[in-house]
């Protein structure tokens, strides 16, 4: 059913008691294994490389400086795939690593020379495990895990299933019991704000916003636990987790604008403009803009923000910083009287916009 498979391995599977549990990594690699036997394509996105580096100097505290975390990464990183290779040997598996940073997404050319990489490594039934470049990305660390780069990768490859491995078996309702299935992300985002660990472990805010972007794409998406017997075999054969059916697939462009490429700056836009865009289907006038932030030229990717602070769309800009400080909350009639030239009527138009978040 489902020919290509990206799963995620967060470094809570992977460790045990600070820690590495040595059986998830057999289990793991026997899992692959099973798949491969049976022609499925599958990708490995692996945390855990900056707690193999912990390990390795004895520190039971992550450090909070992101030089000594970039440092960690690096030592890390030759031990973690390691282990790995030493689990896939057994079953006669080559592996490959991967390090990948947000540039490889954002720039078109460096996505295409990764995607035909993955692409040639699935042919030869080379399993490869991704990581983010954390000796070099400083972005990525601060973003604490590799969620939204395994949907990403899963986009890349257009992958139809991506299996999210943590330390709970999935998304709990308010009675304590697991949902079996989610159709809409947005529902369930209230239930991982609190702090019971019962209910909710740090990180699952940022696995739904990976599960978000891998359905808007077209591709299944799933978290269950990674610390029983046979992970990965158990959420295909047996359904476990939480299931995230995919929605209908967003276009290239609109793939673009919401999840492979950087925001250069932020427009926040009050309550009517909000309404406008998320309602109405409408372009974004200078008159519903209360405040830029950033510094960015006409044509930059922006990212729009309600008065409250939350994401509602990004889009690609008409105008620079420093012209739409200008024209703020003014009526479009007045552009031109003001900056002495008019390239639109819109800040952004709709074509170049897509909805990120609100209702």
């Amino acid at each position: 059913m489902y020919k290509k498979i990206v799963v995620k391995i967060g470094a809570s599977v992977l460790k045990s008691k600070g820690r590495l549990n040595k059986s998830r990594f057999r289990e793991i690699a026997s899992d692959v294994y099973q798949l491969l036997k049976t022609g499925k394509k599958v990708i490995i996105v692996s945390s855990g490389a900056i707690a193999c580096g912990m390990i390795k100097l004895g520190l039971n505290v992550r450090p909070r400086s992101i030089t000594k975390l970039q440092a960690l990464a690096a030592l890390g990183q030759i031990d973690l795939m390691k282990i790995y290779q030493n689990y896939f040997q057994k079953y006669n598996v080559e592996i490959a690593q991967v390090l990948l940073t947000w540039d490889d997404f954002s720039d078109r050319r460096r996505f295409l020379n990764a995607r035909e990489t993955l692409n040639e490594l699935l042919s030869l039934n080379i399993v490869p495990i991704i990581n983010e470049n954390d000796a070099v990305g400083v972005e990525e660390i601060k973003l604490g895990d590799n969620d939204r780069l395994s949907a990403m990768v899963a986009s890349m490859i257009q992958a139809e299933l991506l299996i999210m491995l943590s330390d709970v078996p999935g998304i709990y309702n308010e009675q304590g019991e697991i949902l079996s299935e989610v159709k809409n992300v947005e529902e369930v985002k209230n239930l991982c704000l609190g702090t019971d660990k019962n209910f909710c472990v740090g990180g699952m805010l940022t696995k739904l916003e990976a599960v978000k972007i891998a359905t808007s794409l077209g591709i299944n998406a799933v978290i269950s636990d990674g610390r029983i017997k046979n992970p990965i075999i158990s959420v295909i054969k047996d359904k476990k987790g939480t299931w995230f059916p995919a929605s209908s697939k967003l276009k290239a462009k609109k793939h673009w604008l919401a999840y492979l490429s950087q925001p250069r700056g932020i427009l926040i836009v009050d309550s009517g403009a909000e309404n406008a865009l998320v309602k109405k289907g409408k372009s974004l006038l200078p008159k519903g803009v209360r405040e830029v932030k950033g510094e960015f030229s006409a044509g930059d990717l922006v990212k729009i923000v309600n008065l409250q602070g939350d994401e509602i769309a990004r889009g690609i800009t008409n105008y620079n910083y420093s012209e739409i400080r200008k024209i703020l909350g003014v009526d479009s009639r007045e552009i031109v009287s003001i900056l002495g030239f008019k390239r639109s009527d819109e800040l952004v138009n709709r074509d170049n916009l897509v909805i990120t978040g609100g209702r």
